[in-house]
């Protein structure tokens, strides 16, 4: 399924503050995300209040398109790079906190990569331990190349900036990573890449990871103080908690979704499935930034992924299992949220192993 994550919108920031250097409009890089007015001011001035109403959370939709817009704006093949260096821990709120006061770095990157939805990734990002070495592996959701490109340059050209603000601005001849690979083709503008990272760096491997220089590893981080650690990783827990409380009803109605492929449900009926009124579905989903109908969609294209990576039926046949009337409808729907024609998905993923949500792991 399309995982759902609900981001603080201080994400947003290190674009906007960059827009405005640059003297670019920074109000484009909010058009078409359908944020509160109130909100859109608090970015634009870069106040972002620290109680937040639901509605004020920036569903997947809204981050996406928040990516698209900043490859839009700056048109810059390497714009990932840039806005992930200049990400900081002010913009990762308690999670910041949490990583600064970590007793060692190594411990500041598992309480990190363990709490990053909080922090507003859209990747599933996880550790990799080869006895004393450890790596960061990211996996972006399913999209159109050039905006998966974007999403982990930017996450890992943010691991960089976050692990020198940890180690004081950490300033030496040796890389911040030992190793790392990218599962994309080499881009043109690689040369960027091997003056950023400053390590060896291979291009169409199986994964995206980074291997940390193992002697940053056992270091003490900016704020060392156990106590801190141990107060801030609980409110990390609570807010983590909370992230999934938000996010329980659009995984109800996926899963009930899901279990009718053929059917196009009215929200009466989802309303009914879940045992509340329609109003009250219908403003629920309006905080979290989607609606039924857009609920809808996104669970016949990740069925669609499913049939296409995994079972040997035809675009026709397929349609004709998610209900579609006519198959010119259901190739139109696929290719607004994956960015590609199902021909050309099915090409690229057929028989990939699809990952499990990380959403809901602890």
């Amino acid at each position: 399924m399309t995982e759902h994550y609900m981001a603080n919108p201080a994400i947003c920031l290190p674009g906007l503050r960059l827009a405005h250097r640059k003297g670019l409009k920074s109000a484009d890089l909010l058009s078409d995300m359908a944020l509160p007015e109130s909100l859109i001011k608090g970015l634009l001035a870069g106040k972002i209040s620290a109680n937040l109403e639901p509605h004020d959370f920036l569903n997947t939709t809204q981050q996406l398109q928040f990516s698209r817009n900043l490859q839009a704006c700056f048109d810059d093949p390497t714009i990932g790079l840039t806005i992930g260096n200049s990400s900081n821990f002010a913009d990762l709120g308690i999670l910041g906190l949490t990583m600064l006061s970590a007793p060692s770095l190594r411990q500041a990157i598992h309480v990190g990569v363990l709490y990053a939805h909080i922090g507003g990734t859209l990747s599933h990002i996880q550790c990799a331990e080869r006895g004393k070495k450890l790596a960061i592996q990211i996996t972006a959701p399913e999209l159109e190349p050039q905006l998966q490109r974007y999403i982990i340059e930017e996450q890992f050209a943010a691991f960089v900036s976050y692990i020198r603000e940890m180690l004081h601005r950490y300033s030496s001849s040796n890389s911040i990573f030992e190793r790392i690979s990218f599962s994309f083709p080499e881009p043109a503008y690689s040369a960027r890449y091997r003056d950023f990272f400053a390590c060896p760096i291979g291009f169409n491997e199986s994964k995206n990871e980074c291997w940390i220089n193992s002697q940053l590893l056992p270091l003490a981080v900016a704020y060392t103080n156990a106590d801190s650690f141990a107060r801030c990783s609980r409110l990390c827990q609570h807010a983590l908690d909370t992230l999934r409380q938000k996010d329980a009803i659009i995984l109800q109605l996926q899963s009930w979704l899901t279990s009718l492929p053929r059917a196009f449900p009215k929200l009466d009926e989802g309303a009914a499935h879940l045992g509340i009124g329609s109003r009250a579905l219908r403003r629920r989903l309006e905080e979290l930034g989607t609606n039924f109908t857009r609920l809808i969609a996104e669970t016949k294209v990740d069925q669609a992924k499913y049939f296409l990576e995994k079972k040997d039926l035809s675009v026709q046949d397929i349609s004709e299992l998610l209900g579609y009337s006519e198959v010119t409808n259901f190739r139109r729907a696929f290719k607004s949220w994956t960015g590609m024609s199902p021909k050309d998905y099915r090409e690229k993923n057929r028989n990939q192993i699809t990952i499990p949500t990380p959403y809901l792991r602890p």
